[in-house]
């Protein structure tokens, strides 16, 4: 509806631009109805009755990797920049599309989609070759993996959704159970790592994806620059924290005390999550000839003087802090050696992930248990592990 306003031959020019500024304030202050997007409103949902959803839990969604990840999930794996993340999401990806399992993880044979905005077209499928001859995947079982080469085609985060849509509905194709975005650091064309507020509005349209499309979401970062081990696990990608937060899943792959002449080190793979109950950290490394990720078999140990488990046995609680010198002090008070023995100790179990930096100083740090640590400490204290379920609010 257009203001009114009065005729000009009835006022002078003044008071006419003085109601013409009211009447445009009086829009401003109160719009008409066909100024709101109804449709995208109605889009958001409505409210719902708590007392129903308590007597009628909605069910948790499927597994596509038992464990690790959930339908409709968005997960994040974080690394060194050539850590080999995209053999992981590769061998993921591979393992889903046949229902073979994961690094021990069973799966559920799903479609997948992968995308790959980083390899040259030959380079992938090269890898796939080789990953494929290793896993002895038959003629034919590939079927439910389709790949989206999009190097140098300038995709970007807002295109996601829209070119996702075209091109399933051009090529009439059925949905996908798990879509893997390879990396996602090419979709964010001119926005800054850094900066929360340009992160949050870019990841939540990659999020989205899992709505708009009921489709579990995987996506690779790489970790900020400098020595991340003695970092918490959901502190070590790069650019803002908005990376972490928005993950429901939040894994990473940290090298362990790298040797120059090894070529596939030792690596830590963690996982936190959201939803579900996070699982035990895995030693794991890649083996160049299968080029493949493999489970390192765990060496036999006992709860001994001198290991990580006696870290464990110095915290009374899971939620307990210690200084670096009352843990020395304690190790020595008890027996179990000097100030040296201690800290080969702590430091055993920092690059375990069984303690993380829970602040204090720079030169009087804080240690506190890890997720994982928590889940070790509960066991070591034979006590209940937390129910694989999703949490309960």
């Amino acid at each position: 509806m257009k203001p009114k306003i009065p005729c000009t031959d009835s006022l002078p020019e003044e008071e006419f631009r003085a109601e013409l500024e009211k009447e445009k304030l009086r829009e401003t202050e109160n719009p008409s109805e066909t100024d709101f997007d109804v449709a995208r409103f109605e889009s958001f949902g409505g409210f719902e009755s708590v007392e129903t959803t308590r007597t009628n839990p909605r069910p948790a969604p499927p597994p596509i990797v038992e464990g690790l990840l959930n339908k409709t999930e968005f997960a994040l794996v974080a690394s060194d920049a050539k850590g080999r993340k995209t053999m992981f999401l590769m061998q993921l990806a591979i393992c889903t599309a046949i229902g073979k399992p994961f690094l021990g993880f069973r799966t559920r044979k799903s479609r997948v989609l992968y995308l790959n905005l980083e390899l040259l077209p030959f380079a992938w499928d090269s890898r796939i070759g080789r990953m494929t001859e290793s896993l002895e995947v038959h003629r034919g079982e590939l079927k439910g993996l389709l790949a989206w080469q999009l190097r140098g085609k300038g995709m970007k985060v807002s295109d996601l959704a829209p070119a996702l849509r075209y091109r399933m509905e051009s090529d009439r194709l059925p949905g996908f159970d798990l879509l893997v975005i390879d990396p996602l650091y090419p979709l964010f064309r001119g926005d800054d790592e850094n900066a929360a507020g340009e992160m949050a509005e870019a990841l939540s349209q990659v999020v989205d994806l899992t709505t708009k499309f009921d489709v579990a979401v995987v996506a690779c970062h790489h970790y900020a620059k400098g020595r991340q081990e003695d970092k918490r696990d959901l502190d070590r990608a790069s650019g803002s924290g908005v990376f972490a937060r928005i993950a429901d899943d939040f894994a990473t792959l940290t090298v362990k005390d790298q040797k120059r002449e090894e070529s596939a080190p030792l690596t830590r793979f963690a996982e936190v999550r959201r939803n579900f109950r996070s699982p035990l950290p895995l030693k794991i490394r890649f083996n160049p000839d299968t080029c493949l990720w493999e489970v390192e078999p765990e060496e036999e140990t006992e709860i001994a003087v001198g290991n990580k488990e006696s870290v464990l046995a110095l915290f009374e609680t899971e939620e307990r802090t210690f200084r670096r010198a009352d843990m020395q002090k304690l190790f020595e008070k008890r027996g179990w050696g000097k100030k040296t023995k201690a800290d080969e100790c702590i430091s055993r179990a920092i690059a375990e992930g069984v303690l993380y930096n829970a602040g204090g100083s720079k030169n009087r740090p804080l240690y506190g248990l890890t997720e994982s640590g928590r889940t070790r400490w509960r066991d070591f204290r034979g006590l209940p592990a937390l129910p694989l379920q999703p949490a309960a609010l």
